[in-house]
């Protein structure tokens, strides 16, 4: 059985290889300096990037980034200092069916680390639009250290007698995910998004950031900015100009397809909208927009910001922006790249596994 300072060696080990290849990569699309884990990490971004019309080469140098940035021994420990995992190499590992989604690039790797670093098995379910990177993830870190090759395993379906379920999805997949597996022990995530508060004072490099708030990974992921609260009388010229810096996506095909049908569709609607060439805002009350459409609400003093949040905070998994005092908020530009402690839709994770270990 892994101990838990061996676990965390391999995750840093990991860490190490996608930084070593993130530093050797051409963004020119040629490959980087030959070795094991760089022709890994290489091909399985090219096979993504063929597999999935959404997934595009700087998205997922993106995210890799993310992900190499959590995986350093002062973040893991930091993370994991707060719970009792060092006795857990006692007892029998548990096997965590995971359902992953596939919605932006390796969005699974946080359940991935989580499930390994407790010191259980991972029995993982891939998502068909994001089949690749996980597995190359896998495939070093066995490299690394070969117990994790009893400890990681991909399914077509989560096996049944899986000890508890993490799934991913929306909100009608949930209704599925509780009629297979309700009896287990389980997490069952569904649709969120990020929302940003401005004050109308934002620095033009704060509006930049937001822009990646809201652009990156074309808007598909739970932590993508989609709602804007902005004060009574906000000038959008800023904002607009900012929104520039994100105009690589009017060479994006699908992305622009959904700009027209949205432009089509909103043209019939009486909401205000306005148009800079690639994306619609829309003055609306819903939290979840479509790709190339961006929500806003106005406030005032005069109106409860706090009850505007409180109404919809079950549909919220992060605010970037003004800081608020009932929520945490993260500074602009970073709700794709999440701490460790960041936990999707608010659960902890590892508590959760480690209450089903203590109860073994």
């Amino acid at each position: 059985m892994m101990k838990l300072k061996h676990r965390k060696q391999a995750f840093v080990a990991l860490g190490d290889a996608i930084r070593t290849f993130l530093q050797d990569y051409n963004l020119q699309n040629k490959k980087p300096d030959f070795n094991y884990y760089n022709e890994l990490i290489h091909q399985s971004i090219e096979k993504s990037i063929e597999n999935n019309q959404w997934f595009i080469r700087q998205h997922i140098l993106y995210a890799l980034q993310a992900i190499s940035n959590m995986l350093t021994f002062k973040n893991l420990d930091s993370w994991l200092e707060h719970y009792v995992l060092n006795s857990n190499h006692d007892k029998k590992p548990l096997e965590i069916g995971v359902i992953n989604a596939g919605n932006i690039p390796a969005v699974g790797f946080h359940d991935f680390l989580t499930v390994l670093i407790t010191g259980n098995k991972y029995a993982g379910k891939l998502s068909s639009d994001d089949p690749y990177l996980l597995p190359c993830f896998a495939e070093i870190l066995i490299n690394i250290d070969k117990k994790f090759s009893d400890l990681i395993t991909f399914h077509p379906k989560i096996p049944l007698n899986a000890d508890a379920v993490i799934a991913t999805g929306s909100n009608n997949t949930a209704r599925y995910f509780d009629f297979l597996y309700g009896s287990k022990p389980h997490i069952f995530r569904q649709n969120r998004n990020g929302i940003a508060i401005l004050s109308g004072k934002e620095t033009e490099l704060q509006l930049i950031d937001l822009t990646r708030d809201i652009f990156m990974h074309f808007g598909l992921g739970c932590r993508n900015v989609s709602k804007l609260y902005i004060p009574v009388g906000y000038d959008f010229k800023s904002l607009l100009k900012a929104f520039k810096t994100a105009d690589y996506v009017v060479n994006h095909k699908p992305f622009m397809n959904n700009y027209r049908y949205q432009k089509a569709l909103n043209s019939m609607q009486e909401s205000a909208v306005i148009d800079n060439g690639f994306i619609l805002l829309i003055n609306s009350l819903l939290i979840s927009s479509q790709p190339a459409t961006l929500h806003y609400e106005f406030y005032d003093k005069n109106k409860n910001l706090n009850s505007l949040i409180n109404n919809h905070k079950h549909e919220i998994q992060c605010i970037t922006g003004l800081p608020f005092l009932l929520y945490k908020t993260i500074d602009f530009g970073k709700t794709q790249e999440p701490a460790l402690s960041d936990y999707a839709d608010g659960i902890d994770t590892i508590k959760f596994i480690n209450d089903l270990r203590f109860n073994q």
